[in-house]
């Protein structure tokens, strides 16, 4: 299981991880539409262990940040779809926008 489990996660930080951070950034939307539930899952398993452990020190909005970020990649939200959830009424756009430029500059 280890085994698998390091080769996977070597796999997606090879392959996925700098189409996520790079320009084809939103190349990365229509590609995750193609993959099966399984392969989907271990992705975003990946992608949120790597946002965790690439933070450095415990930051106190961080899960929030995953959250965003994985709205805007994930669920294809925009900034004022992720603004209208009753969470982050109280945000801007301009939060959004650095948040995911954060997210997207920790996977690099």
């Amino acid at each position: 299981a280890t085994i698998c489990s390091r080769t996977v996660s070597r796999y997606i930080q090879r392959e996925f991880l700098p189409v996520i951070a790079g320009p084809d950034f939103e190349e990365f939307k229509d590609f995750i539409s193609g993959l099966n539930n399984d392969c989907r899952w271990e992705l975003y398993e990946s992608i949120v262990a790597k946002l965790r452990s690439s933070g450095g020190t415990k930051k106190r909005n961080s899960e929030r940040d995953i959250n965003i970020f994985f709205l805007y990649i994930w669920a294809d939200f925009n900034s004022q779809m992720i603004l209208t959830h009753p969470c982050y009424l109280n945000l801007g756009h301009r939060v959004i926008d650095n948040v995911i430029n954060r997210m997207r500059n920790l996977l690099k």
